[in-house]
């Protein structure tokens, strides 16, 4: 386990030293970093804790054998260790859900079958835009794409070759865009663009 952890134990030594915030700021990143790569990761937040406690048992048997003659140094020590990695792990468990929390308002946002942002995202996105475009008097479009005869198609073909036809025409547009530009899927068979600093004859160039 201490293995695993080799930059949150190397951050511990000036937090133990220093006193106050500024020794345990280093610590705390490294606890922040470890939370987030654990939530990539794919583990469980109680994978977290209990790699906490195991190193926690681990230090405290290093410290055993290092200080077996001084039981006072070995409490003291533990004391301090202890309210450092409860501190850690605090930050750990924080960096760990608020990535969690990311991936919950990111998959909120998204379309279930395209990847596109939704009708709700769209509409978010597009009072954002036109409240900066007003604020700082720049330009911004929108484009409105209906797929013609897109009912008979699904209808002759069904429900299933009209997913796939939303699903390619959805990553062409989103192959086509620029880099600023927000695509969504507004509803059924029909798809909106937002075009920040975009103007009426920009706007038609992107449309073509």
């Amino acid at each position: 386990t201490v293995a695993n952890m080799p930059a949150l134990l190397h951050a511990m030594v000036p937090a133990l030293v220093v006193v106050g915030v500024e020794g345990q700021r280093g610590l705390l990143r490294e606890a922040s970093h470890l939370g987030e790569l654990r939530q990539a990761q794919g583990l469980k937040i109680g994978d977290l804790v209990k790699e906490y406690a195991a190193l926690r048992a681990q230090i405290r048997r290093l410290l055993a054998q290092e200080l077996r003659d001084k039981k006072d140094d070995v409490r003291e020590a533990g004391g301090q260790i202890d309210r450092l990695l409860d501190l850690a792990l605090e930050a750990s468990v924080e960096a760990f859900h608020d990535i969690e929390r990311g991936d919950l308002l990111e998959r909120s946002s998204l379309d279930s079958l395209t990847g596109l942002y939704n009708h709700a995202h769209f509409w978010q996105r597009l009072d954002h835009e036109v409240a900066r475009a007003t604020r700082y008097n720049h330009t911004v479009a929108v484009l409105m794409i209906d797929i013609d005869d897109f009912k008979p198609y699904n209808d002759l073909y069904g429900h299933l070759a009209g997913d796939l036809a939303l699903i390619e025409i959805a990553g062409i547009l989103e192959k086509e865009r620029r880099s600023a530009d927000i695509v969504a899927r507004y509803g059924g068979e029909e798809f909106a663009v937002i075009l920040p600093e975009t103007g009426g004859p920009g706007a038609h160039v992107a449309a073509d």
